[in-house]
């Protein structure tokens, strides 16, 4: 669809087209999982994520209302670090373009701006040579590109041309990456999410098959002794007569465990954290609310499984 201006019923489709470009990639994401945990679920993460976005947000015209709906449902529905970073780029795409209706490509440069800042916001620790890193040298170029008149397939063939050349990059900015001789997986994800909305704006709507491509096979540098413990998630609704802080909120979880990411939406909190000891997570976040889902995975669980199912 050539067109200079979207609105929400076409931000619709470009996610739609966007997740089923993704799936058809899972198995090749999961595959590149080595940063921060090689537990091989990045691009199910990211697929479930916005998937539950999806589901949650009603179809309507208005662009910043089903923006507003859809990350609201990612946050709620996030799935594992890329999952609540993925979520937090679409919140902040949504908080910019929240009063807009319909949107051309000069307010989805902003917005998309917006989005980078939201989701290293996010991230309590970030590091460079991941997602993080290409979201924010995607947009570099598309300020001197993009005006008014601009059409947004154009756009998002500039965002897109950018954040590729960031993609080759991030192994040498992140050495697990180089040693394992991949690139950083979320990134690849997102990359894979918005070049589906590229060709839905090209060529219409990717189908959706329903099917993968084959595994891969693991990446040589996820072997490692390291202990990882349990990749531990909660969504809470903040108590508001509870006095809260989101840094002091963030110091408490950093001194239970680490890979820490907040993603906040009025008074719900999304909470991602890899620590030894769940239940002490669970205990901090029931004082300040109630916890409405929680989600507990082994990950050394998963990375044994992975290197056992991996061709020698």
């Amino acid at each position: 669809m050539k067109k200079k201006r979207i609105n929400g019923n076409d931000f619709y489709d470009l996610f739609q087209s966007g997740l089923r470009h993704l799936k058809a990639h899972e198995s090749e994401v999961n595959a590149m999982n080595v940063f921060p945990v090689p537990d091989g679920d990045t691009g199910y993460n990211m697929c479930m994520t916005l998937e539950n976005g999806l589901k949650s947000a009603k179809r309507t015209g208005h662009a910043g209302q089903y923006l507003g709906e859809l990350a609201l449902g990612m946050l709620l529905g996030a799935r594992g670090n890329s999952g609540v970073i993925l979520s937090q780029i679409v919140n902040g795409l949504a908080s910019e373009l929240k009063n807009d209706s319909i949107v051309d490509a000069y307010e989805l440069y902003q917005g998309f701006s917006e989005a980078c800042k939201y989701a290293y916001k996010s991230v309590v620790k970030p590091e460079e040579g991941t997602i993080l890193t290409v979201i924010r040298e995607g947009v570099r170029h598309v300020r001197e590109a993009v005006s008014r008149g601009t059409y947004v397939d154009v756009f998002f063939t500039i965002y897109l041309t950018d954040l590729k050349a960031s993609l080759r990059n991030t192994p040498n900015l992140l050495p697990v990456l180089k040693e394992a001789g991949v690139v950083d997986s979320g990134a690849l994800g997102y990359v894979y999410l918005i070049e589906g909305m590229l060709i839905c704006l090209q060529d219409g709507p990717v189908a959706e098959t329903g099917e993968t491509e084959a595994a891969l096979p693991g990446p040589s540098g996820a072997e490692t002794d390291g202990t990882y413990g349990y990749c531990t998630e909660v969504v809470l609704k903040r108590n508001p007569s509870v006095p809260y802080t989101r840094e002091g909120f963030i110091e408490e979880l950093s001194a239970r465990g680490g890979s820490v990411v907040v993603a906040e939406i009025g008074l719900h909190v999304k909470v991602h954290v890899h620590t030894g000891a769940p239940g002490d997570v669970l205990n901090l976040c029931q004082t300040y609310g109630t916890i409405q889902s929680v989600k507990v995975e082994d990950m050394d669980a998963q990375v044994g499984e992975i290197r056992q199912s991996a061709p020698e």
